[in-house]
């Protein structure tokens, strides 16, 4: 199994045209050359971010069974995913403390996993202590990339996991007062994404993100021009990619540009759109933040 593992890799990196050394990052490259050769067994998690530079899905090697630790790893991966994007800020803590009382803790200390979870906690923190969320998202870019430097962001080969590492260490820049800095780190990963050979879908889905918190930061230095060709960019995205999650708060930040921008005729059509859309998904709270800051910004009652 691992040998056939091996050779597929290797064959899906040649057709992408990425050197070894490129891959390699989490592990070095002769244990890569190992695992190619089918030498050595690589990990689900391995295997997992390898693929994901290479912009195929896990589910490409369904055969590539885990075992009953690995398993119980991604559980709790899965759990902890969970109550982030429900904004269950107290559950995802929980299931923080129970990854570091896991029984096999040497999986949570380095790697993939290491990097996950400091992203999930400098998530949590990042509004209360940005420096120190800063910091952790520093060690958990240099896990993947050691030599990291923001102003090559453009040019990294880059998982899933370490696009948003890279999202999250430029909302801490802002948050800590370097929204320039922050603007340039998040405009070089956009081109990134806009340049990978990777499913539309995950393409997309990366990209709205993206484009969504350089609209914020745009926005916070009032260049609103700027801020609505990147909502437009973003809404289009979204919309034809069926990645609907932020179109509610693109729509929103598209109707505050054009406000700025004088261009008022539109702004009560779209604060509409972007609150009649939350309710649609249930987003209640998101909704009548919209509600609010529709009457507090613009004097709009909706």
């Amino acid at each position: 199994m691992f040998i056939r593992v091996g050779e597929v890799l290797k064959e899906l990196r040649k057709q992408c045209g990425i050197s070894q050394e490129e891959l390699a990052g989490l592990i070095d490259r002769s244990n890569l050359s190992r695992i190619e050769r089918g030498k050595q067994a690589i990990s689900r998690v391995q295997l997992e971010v390898y693929l994901d530079k290479l912009g195929y899905d896990i589910t490409y090697f369904l055969h590539h069974a885990l075992d009953d630790t690995e398993f119980r790893v991604y559980a709790l991966r899965d759990e902890l995913d969970n109550h982030m994007i429900n904004f269950d800020y107290v559950k995802a803590k929980e299931t923080i403390a129970k990854i570091e009382a896991f029984p096999h803790s040497d999986y949570f200390d380095k790697g993939p996993h290491l990097q996950f979870l400091l992203k999930n906690k400098a998530q949590l923190i990042m509004y209360e202590d940005p420096q120190e969320a800063y910091n952790m998202l520093r060690e958990a870019i240099h896990l993947a990339i050691h030599d990291f430097d923001e102003t090559l962001v453009e040019s990294y080969l880059l998982a899933r996991n370490d696009i948003e590492v890279i999202t999250t260490l430029a909302i801490t820049t802002h948050l800590l007062g370097d929204t320039d800095k922050a603007i340039s780190i998040i405009n070089s990963l956009a081109n990134n994404i806009r340049s990978r050979g990777i499913s539309t879908y995950e393409k997309a889905r990366s990209l709205t993100l993206i484009l969504y918190n350089l609209a914020v930061f745009l926005g916070s230095m009032k260049r609103y021009q700027e801020m609505l060709d990147v909502c437009d960019e973003a809404i289009i995205q979204g919309q034809e990619n069926r990645c609907y999650g932020l179109l509610p708060m693109l729509i929103y930040n598209k109707a505050y540009s054009l406000f700025y921008l004088d261009q008022k005729s539109e702004v009560i059509v779209l604060l509409r759109d972007a609150y009649h859309t939350c309710r649609a998904f249930g987003h209640y709270e998101y909704a009548n933040n919209i509600k609010a800051k529709a009457k507090e910004n613009f004097n709009i009652n909706l």
